[in-house]
């Protein structure tokens, strides 16, 4: 899909149709996103993407400002058509988030993201946003995202957590004929992309490229096996070879270039942030993969009353060109 092509927010808006939790954020993400801006008083909201669900949250809070920043103006146009608000008092900034912008400092005092950083490489890219970000929120602010960060138990597990979603699938009784219109089937089959993603991922020997064919090919037999042609409409884009994963293949990142929770903390700590909370978040998700996590931005005077709490001076993760830790 080129983005310059004038029916790329139609393909767009058909591609995000098919995708369900933990892809897009859930309900229960959109009250947690929530709770964390109604504790600003008179917000100034910077959104990072273009996330519905997340833009139409914040204008339904009446924030004084709010700002959404995406790399691609056809995205912008798909998520405004598949809005339930009017974004007429959105503005839209075109733009790269690694790439900072000296006129945006202290305008704002909440960030939200909805996986901003998901296929971005680490630490470099994730270091670059930070500081923008330090640079962009006002003294004391909060930047609060939902992002996918590396799994916490043995890959082993994996193939039980698989088992288990299948199961529960077979179990499943359609009450349409479509898998189209079933959200717990297009949430499902979302959740089946991320096994498919780290099954690809977990053998840093093999090309990722040649893994994730291997392993989106299997689930996508495996669910044909249990609906038949009727779900290649949901897999076709959920399990396209071509799909996220594209990020990776194309700008070659490392296979472990998703950090653990521990490393992206410390990496936002270098950056004056203070970890204010940590929630493990999703649709019944492979265990402990996505996270909201809120930070406090410190410099200034908040950042001398918390010394000692926070590690300002944290190193920021270090990466060999294979993504292992050194």
């Amino acid at each position: 899909m080129k983005f310059d092509d004038p029916s790329a927010s139609d393909t767009i808006i058909r591609n995000w149709s098919m995708w369900g939790c933990p892809v897009r954020p859930g309900q229960e993400d959109i009250l947690l996103f929530q709770k964390k801006l109604k504790s600003i008083e008179e917000s100034r909201v910077l959104i990072l993407g273009c996330t519905p669900e997340l833009v139409d949250m914040v204008l339904e809070e009446n924030p004084l400002r709010v700002t959404i920043m995406d790399r691609f103006p056809p995205n912008v146009t798909a998520m405004k058509k598949m809005a339930t608000k009017n974004w007429s008092r959105v503005e839209v900034i075109i733009r790269d988030w690694r790439t900072p912008l000296d006129d945006l400092t202290d305008r704002y005092n909440i960030v939200l993201g909805d996986g901003p950083f998901t296929f971005l490489r680490f630490p470099d890219d994730y270091l670059l946003i930070c500081r923008n970000l330090n640079r962009y929120i006002s003294d004391g602010g909060l930047v609060v995202i939902r992002n996918m960060v590396w799994m916490e138990r043995s890959p082993d597990e994996l193939d039980s957590y698989y088992r288990q979603i299948m199961n529960r699938l077979r179990e499943w009784k359609l009450e349409k004929n479509d898998p189209v219109d079933d959200i717990f089937v297009k949430n499902t089959v979302s959740e089946l992309w991320f096994y498919a993603f780290f099954k690809a991922n977990t053998d840093p020997a093999k090309l990722c490229d040649e893994q994730w064919r291997y392993w989106t090919g299997k689930v996508s037999c495996d669910l044909f096996e249990i609906f038949g042609e009727r779900i290649f409409k949901v897999t076709e884009v959920v399990l396209d070879t071509r799909g996220l994963n594209q990020s990776y293949r194309e700008q070659r990142i490392p296979v472990q270039s998703i950090p653990r929770i521990e490393e992206m903390i410390s990496l936002f700590e270098s950056c004056h942030f203070l970890l204010m909370e940590n929630t493990t978040v999703g649709c019944q998700t492979v265990p402990g993969i996505w996270r909201i996590v809120t930070f406090r931005n410190m410099k200034g005077f908040h950042r001398q009353e918390h010394r000692g709490k926070s590690i300002p001076h944290a190193a920021v993760p270090d990466r060999s060109e294979t993504g292992e830790m050194p």
